[in-house]
């Protein structure tokens, strides 16, 4: 039998945090969503370092066009539905403020 992952859990009040807090309500974010709510532009930097710290975080490329026919590659962020309990139990169990 397998222990459950263990994460590092980052900072509360940190763009971190903020980002991962996103990913756990269990919604996919774009680098606007995460400027909008998390004001950082370094939507990409920030998914490195918590995979990094161990969370399961995917990355889904997706080429849009806009109305100009202008082909642009975005990065749609997410957390496995079937890892988000993992997550989340080690949260409880570490006592982070979710």
């Amino acid at each position: 039998m397998t222990s459950a992952p263990s994460y590092r859990w980052p900072r509360r009040n940190t763009k971190r945090f903020a980002m991962l807090l996103m990913l756990l309500s269990g919604i996919r974010v774009t680098h606007m969503s995460v400027l909008a709510r998390v004001r950082t532009y370094r939507a990409a930097a920030v998914v490195l370092a918590l995979k990094e710290a161990g969370f399961p975080i995917d990355a889904d490329l997706q080429t849009i066009r806009d109305t100009n026919g202008h082909a642009t590659r975005i990065a749609y962020y997410s957390i496995p539905a079937d890892e988000l309990g993992y997550v989340l139990a080690d949260a409880r169990q570490k006592g982070v403020p979710l």
